[in-house]
């Protein structure tokens, strides 16, 4: 337990000083702040040789924040989690409901086939509504391969899972001559298209960064950080090239 919260604490720091330096340099460049002269510890340092170069070493500082900040987030940190997962399948099994619908309702059409075949009048009978829950198989093994991860075992040895077939459970209500009646639950399994699947991974990517802080614990510092980096570079160019207006 105190290792796993000495890890959880390294990485906060790291990406504390990470993200309050890469700011610092982002405001130092926005506002043209002169590079010149540096205050440490209270007191002003002015520098006299080769500060063309600050802003290079500023970018090398923040480059080692960087590293560090990746060296310290937990493993499995930079994967997806469960949220951005389930709010990715969420999206493909709704989409892939969409664009199988009719073949559910035929599916529901062909089963009642068989439940109203004995009716005395079958045109009296009907289907009132259909209902399809969709589920993805590689649910009831993700939970025990996870675990397995976490105590250790290669994450080449875990299966693949197969994110791409969806199984409905297909229930619908019917009108008879005796009435109302509930049609017992059969399954449908359907395989989501390329598109489906490249607009729930989408959508649910930004949907997950929006909502989870997965984005922001993880992904942001360091866009942050490469984003503060270039800004630094770019600073240095333009500090040690002379540019010709024509």
């Amino acid at each position: 337990m105190s290792d796993e919260l000495d890890v959880d604490s390294d990485f906060k720091k790291a990406r504390a000083f990470l993200v309050i330096y890469s700011t610092l340099a982002m405001l130092l460049w926005y506002f043209s702040a002169d590079l010149s002269s540096i205050s440490i510890l209270g007191n002003t340092v002015k520098l006299k040789e080769n500060t063309n170069n600050a802003w290079a070493v500023a970018s090398l500082i923040n480059i080692y924040f960087l590293l560090r900040f990746i060296q310290k987030v937990p493993a499995g940190g930079f994967s997806p989690d469960d949220a951005m997962r389930l709010s990715t399948d969420g999206v493909l099994i709704w989409l892939t409901r969409n664009q199988y619908k009719s073949e559910i309702v035929k599916h529901a059409e062909f089963i009642f086939s068989g439940i109203s075949a004995g009716s005395d009048d079958e045109s009296k009978s009907k289907i009132i509504d259909v209902q399809a829950r969709g589920i993805m198989p590689y649910w009831k093994d993700y939970d025990v391969n996870k675990k397995k991860s976490r105590i250790g075992v290669l994450r080449s040895s875990l299966p693949t899972y197969d994110r791409k077939t969806v199984v409905f459970a297909v229930g619908f209500s019917y009108m008879t001559e005796q009435g109302v009646g509930y049609a017992p639950q059969t399954t449908k399994e359907f395989s989501a298209s390329s598109w489906v699947r490249l607009v729930s991974q989408v959508y649910g990517f930004f949907k997950a960064g929006l909502l989870t802080p997965w984005f922001t614990d993880y992904i942001i510092p360091v866009l942050y950080a490469l984003a503060s980096i270039i800004v630094s570079l770019v600073a240095w160019w333009q500090v040690n090239h002379v540019y010709l207006v024509c």
